[in-house]
């Protein structure tokens, strides 16, 4: 496990920005506070922030083996969760499609650098490609990284054009 509950440092604000994004990329910054690998290259990332004073966060799962590939989930933690989805909503001046944050959504993913066998101690850089409503709908694409030695995993925007794709993803 990465971090522990007592000695951490306090969260941090996710993105500097207090209103919607509209000319610029609206990525956000999330405080690592555990990773959890197994022994097959699957590793779950729990990181949580701070976005107008609420607390969000959710688990990223790096590695999730679908059929012969391999992807990223991104899992509800509960209320952080749906607070992160509400701050992506205003982030992205996007209406929410839902007030829940979806149990678990995979996205297929890309490597772009690292390896998942040192996650812990090496950053990976990833690229995932979502689906609002299935594998023949609407696609978007986010990058997620994760630096542990940092403490930091960001979910960075691709192309504008995706958010709202990226929130009915997201979205329950």
């Amino acid at each position: 496990m990465f971090g522990c509950a007592t000695g951490e440092p306090p969260l941090t604000e996710i993105s500097g920005a207090k209103a919607p994004v509209l000319h610029d990329l609206a990525d956000i910054s999330l405080a690592v506070r555990s990773i959890d690998c197994d022994d097959l290259n699957q590793c779950s990332v729990v990181a949580r922030g701070v976005y107008q004073g609420r607390t969000v966060g959710l688990k990223v799962v790096f590695g999730v083996r679908v059929g012969n590939g391999r992807g990223m989930a991104y899992e509800s933690i509960g209320r952080e969760s749906d607070a992160l989805l509400d701050a992506m909503a205003t982030l992205y001046g996007q209406p929410l499609p839902s007030p829940h944050f979806a149990a678990r959504v995979y996205g297929d993913m890309i490597l772009l650098g690292g390896d998942l066998r040192s996650l812990r101690t090496s950053p990976v850089q990833a690229k995932v490609f979502l689906f609002a409503k299935g594998a023949q709908s609407s696609s978007a694409e986010l990058y997620t990284n994760v630096d542990a030695r940092r403490g930091v995993l960001e979910i960075l925007e691709k192309d504008p054009g995706y958010r709202e794709n990226v929130l009915a993803a997201l979205a329950q």
